[in-house]
Parts: structure tokens; sequence; C-alpha cells
């Protein structure tokens, strides 16, 4: 059977220094549908071995291999690859004989076995190679047909898989469509598959009319089926089954070897394949597990979050919105009870509108704040100069900060900003204000300007109690308060510095903070330079400008 996997255009190379041993080996192996050549010499077998043959044949007895025949043969490097096959002294003595038929069957048995040996393991080689050439199932399972009809003539194939409920159902074809609503599946011992896997061996059916395994789904013509369990070790993973339809000739036991030959092969790739499944749908899975736990820590983050802003907001509202209410409520009661009368009636009525206005701007920054968390706050933007500004807000709040000196450093050449001119005043006004409130001791409190490129940097300085490195990135968060000894005392909503990153957000900006404890904070504001573009009317003048200043300039 190997023999037939043979090329047959590759001929046999019959090696000896002996005329007629040549001869008769020559005659013999020709009657067996070989082709010949022949070599004298171990040079002229090389030469013979570098144009392809499939078996050499060698009389130890020749001259150039002496002391070590086999040895000086393994040594030459074109017959590194070139199956050998060494005379003995009864193959010898038979083909110097005239009637040595008996030794002359031997060696061409021998041959025939080497040969087929040989075509073994290439067919072996050439089925790993194409069923390994991926993990992936589907791959394999075309590498499963894709090798046997390389070898064999079959009309159609299925392949059987087991599954955990122990029957066997369909999961590849080939040579017919599979179709759904067709599909059966088979216990263990039902049909030819079902015997196959329940008896764990081969099986050939000669004819499906009269074997009682077959199993007809749709009254199909008669056929010769062959059947190979897949097994992985001792356990059993499938079934191949082929079938040849009428009047095909029926599958043989040669057949049925080279079959199982390649299911154990195949049986090895398909697990692997399977085990490639469940590793690459356990990676998914295992994606799908960290998708999941990463959302589910983000929602709890976002749950902690709130339950802290929650807090804050609740300590901060209650604190800012409890002072002035006790305020107006006691003076209320006075003024309604009429223990007060002119003069201290007027300063009750003041404290009363006083308190009412703090908790009108609290509740404007609130509001405020939640527009810009919204992003439903607007821009008027002009071309906006920052020293009158600054200017303006040092005039507001230096009277109520007399420990302060409050420092306008910004230059009049200072570029102008494209901008809204009140919400820059209140980012400068919240900025300046907040470094008044953290340095309690007073102080210098400096604004000043540098231009960056195309932006304007505003950097609001002060010498006050500074910020805590783990308190920094939180500064900008809503109803966020430092919480330090320092700043026990210190009354505020929280929400203006998160105000003033919105502020500076929506104008394109960045905001950030350096500070260092005891020695003071600095914010940094960056803001977009205007861009200076000529009216339509000044186009013709622009390019000339240059020239009318040399002619100036010259005139001088």
């Amino acid at each position: 059977m190997w023999a037939a996997m043979t090329d047959p255009s590759v001929p046999l190379c019959i090696a000896s220094a002996d005329a007629g041993l040549r001869r008769r080996a020559e005659k013999a192996f020709t009657r067996q549908g070989y082709q010949v050549v022949e070599a004298t010499t171990l040079a002229e077998l090389a030469t013979h071995a570098s144009a392809g043959i499939q078996l050499a044949i060698i009389d130890p007895r020749m001259g150039d291999l002496q002391p070590a025949p086999l040895s000086t043969v393994r040594a030459q490097p074109a017959l590194h690859r070139v199956p050998i096959l060494m005379l003995t002294e009864e193959d010898i003595h038979g083909l110097g004989a005239r009637h040595a038929d008996r030794e002359l069957i031997d060696l061409i048995v021998r041959a025939h076995a080497q040969l087929a040996g040989n075509a073994q393991l290439d067919l072996l080689h050439r089925v790993s190679r194409t069923l390994t050439a991926s993990p992936d199932m589907e791959h394999t399972l075309e590498g499963v047909f894709a090798a046997l009809s390389q070898v064999l003539h079959f009309d159609t194939a299925t392949l059987f898989m087991l599954d955990r409920t122990g029957k066997l159902f369909i999961r590849a074809a080939f040579g017919y469509e599979l179709h759904t609503e067709q599909l059966r599946s088979f216990e263990v011992g039902e049909g030819v598959v079902g015997w196959v896997v329940a008896n764990r061996a081969p099986t050939i059916v000669g004819d499906s009319d009269m074997d009682t395994r077959f199993v007809s789904l749709d009254g199909r013509s008669s056929r010769s089926m062959l059947g190979v369990p897949l097994l992985v070790g001792e356990r059993v993973v499938g079934a191949l089954t082929l079938v040849r339809r009428a009047p095909a000739v029926q599958f043989t036991d040669g057949d049925l070897l080279l079959v199982s030959t390649i299911g154990n092969s195949a049986a090895i790739g398909l697990e692997n394949a399977r085990v490639h499944e469940q590793e690459r749908a356990l990676a998914l899975r295992l994606e799908e597990l960290n998708q999941l736990y990463g959302q589910e820590r983000e929602i709890v983050d976002k749950l902690t979050e709130s339950e802290r802003l929650y807090g804050d907001v609740l300590s901060t509202v209650s604190h800012e919105l409890k002072t002035p209410l006790m305020g107006i409520r006691g003076f209320a009661q006075m003024i309604r009870d009429a223990d007060v009368e002119g003069d201290e009636a007027r300063d009750f009525a003041k404290e009363i509108y006083e308190n009412a206005v703090r908790l009108s701007t609290y509740v404007e920054r609130m509001l405020q704040e939640q527009a810009v968390s919204n992003g439903v706050e607007s821009l008027d933007l002009r071309d906006v100069r920052i020293r009158p500004l600054v200017a303006q807000v040092i005039k507001s709040l230096q009277p109520g900060a007399p420990a302060h000196d409050l420092v306008n450093h910004v230059a009049e050449d200072a570029p102008g900003v494209s901008g809204d001119p009140d919400k820059i005043t209140q980012i400068l006004f919240n900025l300046v204000s907040n470094a008044i409130k953290y340095s309690p001791r007073g102080g210098v409190v400096r604004v000043s300007a540098l231009p960056q490129d195309r932006w304007l940097e505003l950097v609001v300085e002060d010498h006050g109690v500074g910020i805590p490195p783990e308190a920094r990135p939180r500064v900008f968060d809503r109803f966020y308060r430092v919480s330090s000894f320092e700043t026990k005392d210190i009354s505020g909503t929280g929400l203006g510095l998160s105000i003033v990153k919105g502020l500076v957000e929506l104008h394109g900006g960045r905001i950030w903070v350096e500070s260092e404890v005891g020695r003071g904070s600095a914010f940094h504001v960056t803001l977009p330079q205007t861009v200076y573009f000529p009216a339509p009317a000044e186009y013709d003048t622009v390019g000339s400008q240059p020239a009318a200043a040399t002619t100036t300039k010259g005139s001088r």
C-alpha cells in the first residue's frame, strides 16, 4: 500500500562494482514497476542522490566504502537525506545465483517495507504540517479534509465531535452542504459512527444496504463507508467517516490503515484547536470581566465622590445658610417685639439686609457654578486689557484687607486677551479674594502677567498658609475646602475656585496651582491673546507700512 504512495518517477539506485549483481537487481525491481539507475562507485552514487533517488541499495563490498561501509555512506553529504538499504550476504548470494527466488523476494519485500515506512513518515509529516499551520478550529477542520483528499479518493466526509452529554454531533463536512434542519446527533453505539466510538476501533462498511450498522437518513444510494475513531491517548474526542458512492471501488484495509494514521494526527490537532478555542473564549470572558470590573469600579468611585460631595454640600450649606439666617431671625424678632427704636432699628435693618445679601450671593454662586458645570454659560468675547481689570479688582478689595498689600504687577504694554471682560473680572476677583482669605496674617498679594507664545499667563501670588500636597489635586472641586488647623476659622463656600476653573476652561485656557505649606500659593491661569486681523479697508495699507515707516525715519 505504501509503495503505491511513492513517486514512480523517482528511481532506485543499485550501487555495486559487481556488474552481474547490478543486472539481476535491476531486472527484479524493474518487474515491480520501479525505475532503476546504477552506480559503480560512491562518487556515482552521490551524483545520482543529488539528482534525486528514493532508495539506495548498496553492495557493502565496494572498494571505496572500506573499512566501514555504512559509516562511509552516512558521511557522504549527498546521501544524508536518502534512505539506505545495505545488502546482506544472503542478498549478495541470491543476486549471484541462477535460482535464488527466495532471496530476491525477501530483498524486494524489505525494499517495499522501507519505502512504505518512508512514505508513511512523509505522510505524517505533511499531515502534521497541515494540521498545525494554525491553532484555529476552522482551519484545523479544513486541514483534516485537505490531508485526506491528498492521499485518498472519497465522495463525502463527515467529522463528528463528542459533546459533554456523550452524543456525537456533526462538526464539519466535506462534499456536501450542512443544513441545520437535517443535522442530527448520534448516541454512542448508534450507527457506524456510534459503533466506531463505542468500540474504539476503525471499521469498513462494504455495502450500506447489507450492513445493519448503517443508518440511512434520506434513502440515498448504496455506498461504501469507512469510519475511524479520533483518540487522544485513551480518550475519544470524536470520529471521522468517509463515503464512496456506488459503483465506486469499496474501501480497503489499506485505506483504513491510512485514514487511521491521519486520524491520530487529526485528533491531536483538533484537541489543540479545542483548547485554543477555550483559551480564546476564556481570554474574551476575562476581558469582559475586566471591563465590567472597570465599569463597576467607576460607578463605585462616582458614588463615593457623590457621597463625599453630598457631605461637603451639606456641611457648607448648613454653615453658610445657618449664620445669616440666625442673624436675620434674631434682628427681625427684636424689631417685631418693639425692643428697639430709632438708630438701633436702622442698624438692625442694616444687619438684616447684609445677611440677606450674603444669602443671595451664596445662592447666585451655587447657580453660577451649576451653569458653568453644565456648560450653559456663554461668552461675550472682546479684546480685553488685563491691567485695568486688575486695578479695578484691587480697588474693590483693598478696603476690606487693610493688613494686605495688593500689588498690580501687570505691565502697561501687556498683550490683550480674547475674552469676556465680566467673567475675567470674576476670575481675578475670586483668585485675589481667595489669596487674601488664606493669608490671614496679611502680606503681599501680587498679580502679574507673562506672555507665553499665543497665551497670556496670569499669576496671583500670596504668602499665606499654603496648600498641603494631598489637597492640591482637589482644590478646584466643587464644595471642596482644605481642612487644616490653619484654615479651620476661615469661612467659605468651596465654590470660588471651582467657578474660576470653569470660566478659565470656557475661554479655552488652563489653571493650576503651585504651593508650599507655610510659604504661600501661586495660582496660574492662561488665557488666549487677542489675534489682530486688519479690517478690509486696511488691507491695501498693511503691505505698504514698512516702506512708509522707512520714509518717515529718513525724513527725521
